[in-house]
């Protein structure tokens, strides 16, 4: 998520993505980061053919940026598909991946490996699936946090990869729910990626391995925390504008998911899980709040 987009927008590691899939059965991973540059779509081909067909879930500001990136790695990627409950969040998307990838890949190379044409653009809180549905092979799953379980459980119900976008989501019952989609993904044989890429960021993964290997000995406490810049947000009067007319509150709630608990899980499960994921990193544990409290 980009913290610093204006209301009217929506916004090094090297691993090989096909030695990610063949590697896992399935994996519930610390970040398999589609921003770090580690992917999975390599491995996750159908036999005979080297096409990798991406569907992307969620065209935020941080959806795009990891299709964009997924299409720039090497390789025959092909963004097939593209869902989102709004459809100028779609259209904007769409042509932010193309300068993006068109940037760096070249205009011709960026019009070969975008092939999502309009019956391939879908709309509405349904939309998901559709994608799913769309014969592609790896889902890039970027929504608000609270429609993860359902679209990452629906993606590997439907036997496609999946790269999802962190956090896993905003309540227990969530977690479970995505567990047990990660068991279905074993079983299956499917990767699942996600996306805390501080596990792949060189310079976090050296200071880590130091602090394991005692540099400063045995660490007994740790404190994280996160200073943030404004938020963004998205009035009526930009759907308005947008639309013209004004949203439902569900449409007004999901445009400004941040500041809705169901959709987001309030700023510590959304943003500073990045924190707290490394500090379990760096102890190599999990906090224990089984009484008495520790």
């Amino acid at each position: 998520m980009n913290q610093h987009q204006p209301s009217k927008s929506f916004p090094i590691s090297q691993t090989s993505r096909r030695d990610f899939v063949k590697k896992s059965s399935a994996l519930m991973v610390g970040g398999a980061a589609l921003a770090s540059g580690v992917s999975i779509a390599h491995g996750a081909h159908a036999a005979g053919d080297d096409e990798i067909k991406v569907a992307l879930i969620g065209c935020g500001g941080r959806g795009s940026l990891a299709a964009a990136q997924a299409l720039k790695t090497k390789g025959k990627v092909t963004l097939w598909a593209m869902a989102d409950a709004f459809e100028n969040r779609l259209t904007q998307s769409l042509r932010k991946i193309g300068r993006e990838v068109g940037d760096t890949l070249g205009e011709q190379e960026a019009q070969q490996c975008i092939q999502v044409p309009k019956e391939r653009q879908f709309v509405g809180l349904d939309a998901y699936q559709k994608a799913i549905d769309s014969g592609v092979d790896v889902i890039v799953q970027a929504t608000p946090p609270g429609f993860r379980p359902l679209h990452v459980e629906a993606a590997i119900v439907a036997g496609k990869h999946v790269f999802t976008e962190k956090p896993l989501a905003v309540d227990a019952p969530g977690v479970r729910r995505v567990l047990a989609a990660g068991e279905l993904a074993k079983e299956k044989g499917l990767a699942v990626g996600v996306g805390l890429q501080r596990h792949h960021d060189p310079g976090y993964m050296e200071t880590v391995k130091r602090l394991q290997d005692g540099a400063i000995g045995e660490i007994l406490l740790t404190q994280v925390y996160w200073n943030s810049g404004v938020l963004w947000t998205r009035t009526r009067a930009d759907f308005l504008k947008a639309y013209d007319r004004q949203p439902t509150e569900m449409e007004y709630q999901v445009n400004n998911w941040y500041y809705f608990n169901w959709l987001c899980g309030d700023h510590i499960v959304e943003q500073h899980i990045h924190n707290l994921d490394v500090s379990n990193w760096v102890k190599q544990s999990h906090p224990d709040l089984r009484p008495p409290f520790r």
